[in-house]
């Protein structure tokens, strides 16, 4: 596999966006119950059709099992409708009923009524939803965060450089040069400076 520094790079366990052998790559770690990762869900939902193929999206698992006791499940009713061509549908589904299901003392059954209404198997889903298969993806996607000193959610990697935006016009100019050209796509290690709208990946901002 190749690696980008300490961060993993998209390859064939990720769930993609766009075009999985684009040059142009943004990677968020993140977690279902998390409110501020629930908060940028628009604005990716907003890159991605923006961008299309041009770029590939990345959406890995990070929940933070301490604070968020929902969350592992959610990661894997994601993985489960995944293992049925779904993991996109029931991850907007997640987000987009946040407040519907994080308060749960136990959310199975509402994540089985999600199954049912974005149409899948509900037998299958509900056999895979606590499977090994599924909790070893979600573990597979914390180590590969912790393997990117990722500590809280979301975090995104443009690229294998740490990005902070807040906005999709923050996003867009992080992203922009890198597709026409402006500046060349680097392959930094985890060290490296974060990006910033307006700066260089050349920028002084530490981490």
């Amino acid at each position: 596999d190749q690696r980008i520094g300490t961060l993993d790079a998209i390859g064939p366990g990720d769930h993609v966006k766009g075009d999985a052998s684009s040059p142009v790559t943004l990677i968020e770690y993140s977690d279902f119950q998390c409110p501020a990762c629930g908060s940028y869900f628009p604005i990716i939902s907003q890159l991605t059709g923006l961008y299309g193929d041009q770029i590939a999206f990345a959406y890995r698992h990070f929940p933070l099992r301490s604070i968020h006791p929902n969350a592992a499940e959610a990661a894997q009713a994601a993985e489960a409708a995944g293992f049925q061509d779904a993991f996109f549908p029931m991850h907007d589904m997640l987000f987009q009923r946040q407040s519907a299901w994080s308060s749960l003392p136990n959310p199975t059954e509402t994540f089985i009524e999600y199954a049912e209404l974005i149409g899948l198997d509900v037998d299958k889903f509900r056999e895979d939803l606590d499977s090994s298969e599924a909790k070893a993806a979600v573990r597979a996607g914390e180590a590969s965060g912790r393997g990117a000193q990722v500590n809280s959610t979301p975090t995104f990697f443009l690229n294998g450089q740490r990005l902070r935006a807040s906005s999709i016009a923050e996003f867009q100019a992080a992203i922009d040069p890198l597709l026409d050209g402006t500046i060349q796509a680097p392959i930094p290690s985890i060290g490296d400076p974060l990006i910033t709208p307006g700066q260089s990946h050349g920028g002084a901002m530490g981490l």
